[in-house]
């Protein structure tokens, strides 16, 4: 009777890169896995042993050559490979940190179709025979041998017909070793499991039932451990290690196998190898014919991966901050930071008209600094820099002469230095009633002198503000108490109620709309990004797919995921800005809160294109921090787009959120509907960058996974 096999695989070649500078990693390998035995895959680091189980998984694919998994080609349909007919326990522990020790075994149970009292019953046996940690433990609070016998407990958890087992003893008690060993010799002994093993203790591989000698990407030798020893006439396998690799080693330099070129051609089979090859698969297929069909259901892989996510979240306390607290903080930062009045700014004085007093209040006692109408409905003029002075919000400081006043302005103590004529109030009298005829000493002496730092814009411009609304409403003051009309004293011009917005309207109304769309753009982006990154980086991704998910779900399960927590975000913003700071908006708040929660899920999708597009966490923060200030500086959250040059302003609108930024201001300042077009443009932007991003992920994935 024939020897039934579990795996085959015949004439594999696989490299990375392009063919003149390929790096060849598996070259002209031929490997047989009889059904119910142990073997154990030897070889130094670099040799191949990884690359060569992701292809038995369907993890990778062959340049050429064929492989069989179970009857069937990994990935095919209904094959269960990558599925739950294979347990794999990674290099790596490839196990979520935030899972207790029963919640890792419990998900790769629910991938596999496994109810939940299985899942029990196993878990149990698992224990007894792993020495597994608490079950309510958190893998990230265990040791390093710890964690490696949990993930060894999650690959037999629902009692595979291959067990695949990449390093599983590193790290572990020899007592532990050799009872783990004993119980895969029970396995293929009894229930014909078949098992591939890969581990650096050598001496302890002639357990196995065959051993194959990986090197340079070629199997050296494929015996038993009896076999090899006896053939090589030593008493251990180290020995017949070195031999067969002095051996290869020896036939490289002298040409008689194939050379690295020959090894980079695909098409290195002839057509009578090539229908061999067809021959034995055909032939393994039709033994295999009526091995079953293993299906997990969809729900439950889906109940896998929601529950893996949701816990990643909630048991991460930076990861519940990030979603929670970072919005409030930010907001607060924003709101108690951004737009109020410059306060504590003093001003210098130089005050002629004072004499030797340097106090107004001190002068208002004993003269008057108003004006004084007569009978005769004259007015004279008193005193009326200390009645402007009185009237000013600023902190004033009085100086003497004005060189002293601009020695204070020069070391930064003051912001500016006004200065009062010696005959400031009656030459500001003389300018009134002598009209056009006043001569250009009377003007010079009736004006108000300002020398302000201008270093800082901001301030100096709230300050000359400041300077101006005071001396109209002292000027209209001093018309009144003469009898005559206050409009006299301002400028011939009316600002009537403005069509949009508030006359009184600050810097953080204008602000508002960037900071929440831009701010629940790149939280969604970040979070996204990062858990990912993470869980690829950490082997979970790759772990999850071999135990039988699909790339599809786990993007689904993601998106699931990711939007409640972006709508979550998306409420507290919109319960922080508009509840508690109380931003009006004059429109609709449905239309406003669907607009900020479609960015955020477009921010979300930027975070997938960063994931696909960057391997690691560092990279990813580069790239997300690259992209997160031109968008600020040009999206028209700190400056109007008309203030930009007209190159600029073309870049700034093709942004994911410029438009839906004026599609908000529209909202919330002008009250506009989602029927108007200066509202709906806003949508269509944020759909089209939806689309577009979803699309690159899907091109970018295709082409790394060629």
């Amino acid at each position: 009777m024939t020897e039934e096999v579990a795996i085959e695989v015949r004439r594999a070649y696989k490299r990375y890169g392009r063919k003149q500078n390929a790096n060849q990693i598996l070259n002209n390998l031929d490997m047989t896995v009889p059904k119910g035995s142990i073997y154990g895959l030897l070889g130094a680091s670099g040799c191949g042993k990884t690359t060569l189980l992701s292809c038995v998984v369907g993890r990778q694919h062959l340049n050429s050559g064929v492989i069989r998994v179970l009857g069937g080609k990994p990935g095919a349909k209904g094959s269960g490979v990558p599925g739950p007919r294979v347990g794999y326990m990674p290099q790596d522990v490839a196990l979520v940190g935030e899972f207790t020790v029963k919640g890792a075994l419990k998900y790769f149970g629910w991938i596999c179709g496994m109810k939940d009292t299985e899942i029990e019953e196993r878990f149990e046996f698992l224990n007894d025979l792993l020495e597994l940690p608490p079950n309510d433990r958190y893998v990230k609070n265990l040791s390093g041998g710890q964690q490696r016998r949990v993930s060894f407990a999650a690959a037999l958890v629902h009692s595979p017909e291959l067990l695949i087992l990449d390093e599983p003893t590193v790290g572990l008690d020899p007592v532990l070793r050799s009872g783990i060993w004993d119980y895969l010799v029970e396995l293929t002994a009894d229930k014909e499991v078949t098992v591939i093993i890969t581990t650096h203790y050598i001496e302890e591989a002639k357990q196995a039932n065959i051993i194959g000698l990986l090197r340079q990407g070629k199997l050296l030798a494929e015996k038993s451990p009896i076999q090899l020893m006896t053939a090589f006439n030593t008493p251990n396998l180290e020995d017949v290690f070195l031999i067969l690799s002095q051996r290869q080693d020896a036939e490289n330099r002298a040409g008689s196998i194939p050379t690295h070129a020959d090894c980079l051609h695909d098409s290195s089979m002839d057509q009578e190898k090539e229908s061999k090859l067809s021959s034995i698969t055909s032939n393994i297929t039709e033994k295999c014919k009526h091995i079953k069909q293993y299906e997990a259901s969809v729900s439950g892989r889906m109940r896998a991966l929601l529950t893996k996510n949701f816990q990643k979240i909630i048991r991460h306390w930076g990861g519940l901050f990030f979603i929670f607290g970072f919005p409030v903080l930010e907001l607060l930062a924003f709101f108690f930071a951004i737009g109020g009045e410059p306060q504590g700014i003093k001003l210098a004085v130089v005050n002629d008209e004072l004499g030797n007093v340097t106090n107004c209040k001190e002068y208002s006692s004993h003269y008057p600094t108003k004006p004084i109408l007569h009978e005769d409905q004259s007015c004279d003029y008193y005193g009326l820099s200390c009645n402007y002075l009185d009237r000013l919000n600023q902190t004033k400081v009085y100086f003497e002469d004005m060189e002293t006043a601009l020695e204070s302005v020069r070391r930064g103590i003051s912001s500016g230095v006004l200065h009062f004529s010696s005959n400031f109030s009656k030459e500001l009298h003389k300018r009134q009633d002598e009209g056009k005829d006043a001569s250009n000493t009377t003007i010079r002496l009736s004006e108000l002198g300002v020398n302000l730092d201008m270093s800082n814009r901001q301030i100096a411009l709230s300050v000359e503000k400041n300077l101006l609304e005071t001396y109209l409403d002292f000027a209209a003051d001093a018309m009144r108490t003469c009898n005559l009309s206050a409009k006299l004293a301002k400028i011939p011009m009316q600002f009537k109620d403005p069509v949009f917005g508030a006359v009184d309207q600050n810097y953080t109304e204008f602000m508002a709309p960037g900071l929440v769309i831009s701010m629940v753009f790149f939280l969604s982006t970040i979070l996204t990004a990062t858990i990912i990154i993470t869980e690829k980086n950490e082997g979970v991704w790759d772990r999850s797919i071999v135990a039988g998910v699909t790339t599809t779900e786990i993007l689904i399960s993601h998106i699931m995921t990711q939007v409640v927590s972006m709508l979550l975000q998306v409420v507290i913003v919109l319960v922080v800005t508009f509840g508690v700071f109380r931003i009006p908006c004059h429109g609709s708040y449905t239309t406003m809160a669907i607009l900020i929660a479609l960015q955020g899920f477009s921010g979300m999708c930027f975070g997938f294109l960063v994931s696909v597009i960057c391997d690691n966490l560092t990279t990813a923060n580069y790239f997300s921090l690259g992209s997160f200030y031109p968008y600020i500086f040009l999206c028209g959250m700190l400056w109007p787009l008309e203030g930009m040059p007209k190159f600029l302003r073309v870049v700034a609108v093709c942004l994911p959120g410029t438009v839906p930024i004026l599609s908000l201001h529209n909202i919330l300042e002008r009250g506009k509907s989602i029927v108007e077009s200066q509202v709906y443009i806003g949508f269509i932007v944020t759909a089209i960058w939806i689309v577009l991003q979803c699309s690159l992920c899907i091109v970018i994935l295709k082409i790394k996974n060629k």
